[in-house]
């Protein structure tokens, strides 16, 4: 499902007819759906797997250089997520993990293809997130930790006006592993969202 609406969203965006910048000094903001796994063993050392689908939005800022039809960006960014899921195993150890994905910051490259006034690009990254976990019933324990991981992502940006794009993007995070008392905890994820870029050129 979530790989037909890429293709839905970055085939329509083949069809703008202005050419994008490829040189210069960017910012922009996006959103879109955010899915949130979460992997690992409990207390008792049963594996657990769970999951969350929220909203995210991104703000960011990076500048592009292009030389012909080959283009590299680098980009930072900020954002913020809705996901929360809850386990709850009641035998055996009674355990429950709840878990929140809040906010995380990053680097990304962005390695790519001028295509017919179209940019196709991937997303090459560094992002670390905050997490709050809250251990309740046995070892009841909270904690918020920063977990860093890296991603891997494709776009396509258009033009709309001389200084505005429009992009796609999907991007996957896979995570380092955490561990406290109650297990370890090892978060991925997968968003789709859609971005709109001021460019100052």
């Amino acid at each position: 499902m979530i790989l037909k609406k890429i293709f839905i969203v970055l085939s329509g965006m083949l069809f703008c007819s202005q050419a994008i910048a490829s040189t210069g000094f960017y910012v922009g903001a996006d959103g879109g759906a955010n899915i949130t796994g979460w992997r690992g063993k409990d207390n008792v050392g049963k594996r657990i797997s769970f999951a969350s689908h929220g909203i995210i939005g991104d703000v960011f800022a990076g500048v592009g250089v292009g030389e012909g039809t080959y283009y590299v960006g680098l980009e930072t960014f900020f954002n913020d997520a809705s996901n929360k899921s809850t386990y709850r195993n009641l035998n055996g150890g009674a355990t429950e993990r709840r878990v929140s994905r809040t906010y995380g910051y990053g680097i990304s490259l962005l390695p790519g293809l001028n295509l017919s006034g179209s940019l196709l690009y991937l997303r090459l990254g560094y992002v670390k997130t905050r997490y709050q976990i809250n251990d309740v019933f046995l070892n009841a324990n909270r904690t918020r930790p920063f977990i860093v991981g890296a991603q891997v992502g494709v776009g396509m940006q258009s033009a709309l006006s001389e200084n505005t794009d429009i992009r796609g993007e999907y991007v996957f995070s896979t995570y380092h592993s955490y561990n406290n008392i109650n297990g370890s905890f090892t978060p991925r994820e997968t968003k789709l969202v859609i971005a709109v870029i001021y460019k100052f050129c």
